[in-house]
């Protein structure tokens, strides 16, 4: 709540004490889950997700068009029935999909997750351990490194539930997933330097990907 900036537009939201100092320039590196299991909190509690059929989380400096994230979307669901055993619907489980590093919930599993808020929602409380304020979820992995990114806590999602959670894709952008039958799923993340590493390479590359907010087809060259 004591983020810099005005309100507009904003809702701020409690986020629990860590071992860094909230003026730190580097607060949340490597553990945004801290700031994440708040915004959660905040949306089930006042049923801001109610309604959709999908949730996506990305992160800050995701470049995405949401018409091709439906799409993919689609791809995914499409594949995941075809490759299903008879008797099993993918609509009726709690789904999550990984698409490198951004995280895709679908309306059962946001249900799931709201329900079973007191057990998954839960931070880590003990001063003494390197992961304070992050989620309980997280493991040994915020208590030995005090680390607890989004791509390394949500997929524990599924060892906390009580209800049964699937999930489909692959950990890392640009990584393909396949399905139960083998088929490949559709690439969800890319990221790469097409121009190189040094920094007018990486400059270039984002001056292409802002020329993309002109796109009106996908399916343009």
């Amino acid at each position: 709540r004591d983020a810099p900036g005005g309100d507009e537009g904003v809702v701020r939201v409690e986020v629990p004490p860590t071992q860094q100092k909230r003026s730190e320039s580097f607060w949340l590196l490597l553990k945004n889950m801290v700031g994440l299991m708040p915004s959660w909190k905040y949306l089930l509690d006042n049923s801001m997700l109610d309604g959709y059929d999908w949730v996506v989380n990305v992160e800050l400096d995701h470049f995405f068009l949401a018409p091709l994230v439906r799409k993919t979307i689609a791809d995914y669901v499409n594949l995941m029935i075809m490759s299903t055993l008879p008797g099993q619907d993918p609509w009726t489980d709690s789904v999550l999909m990984v698409w490198g590093n951004v995280f895709i919930f679908n309306a059962k599993m946001v249900r799931e997750m709201k329900n079973e808020w007191a057990t998954i929602g839960k931070v880590i409380s003990d001063k003494k351990s390197k992961g304070l304020g992050c989620p309980v979820i997280s493991g040994k992995r915020a208590h030995n490194e005090g680390h607890c990114e989004q791509d390394m806590v949500y997929e524990n999602l599924r060892e906390h539930m009580d209800s049964p959670v699937t999930i489909v894709g692959a950990n890392g952008c640009g990584n393909v997933a396949l399905s139960d039958s083998l088929a490949a799923f559709p690439l969800g993340c890319w990221q790469d330097f097409p121009f190189g590493d040094s920094d007018e390479g990486r400059a270039q590359a984002l001056r292409e990907v802002a020329l993309m907010h002109k796109i009106s087809d996908l399916e343009s060259d």
